[in-house]
């Protein structure tokens, strides 16, 4: 169960951090992108810093669990300002469409990167 819930919590964060940048172009003007970006990226090293000592608190008030279940209350807490304060998705635009030839060619890529990267090992 624990090696379950880590591996979704990793997979959620490798989603969010995916698309910060396109949020951020989306939410600031383009003469202040350089300033969003530059705030995503504050906020995701303070929060590498920082995470190990909140993690630390939380395993001296309670036991590991809480570790996952404090996510529940942040992540809905977070999804409900995301949906109040970001702006919609302009991926919806009529004539835009996922391009699936992209797609398939950026998975070989990895996918030959990861197959690389793990003989190297």
């Amino acid at each position: 169960m624990l090696t379950v819930s880590r591996a979704m919590q990793g997979l959620g964060a490798a989603m969010i951090m995916s698309v910060n940048t396109s949020i951020a172009k989306l939410v600031f003007p383009r003469r202040h992108l350089g300033k969003g970006v530059g705030i995503n990226a504050t906020v995701v090293a303070l929060s590498a810093v920082s995470g190990p000592s909140i993690a630390a608190g939380i395993l001296s008030l309670a036991d590991w669990p809480w570790l996952f279940a404090i996510n529940i209350p942040v992540g809905i807490l977070t999804f409900l300002m995301g949906w109040r304060f970001l702006p919609d998705n302009p991926t919806h635009i009529e004539g835009r469409r996922f391009n699936i030839g992209d797609a398939m060619l950026i998975v070989a890529v990895l996918t030959l990167c990861s197959a690389l990267f793990s003989d190297l090992n």
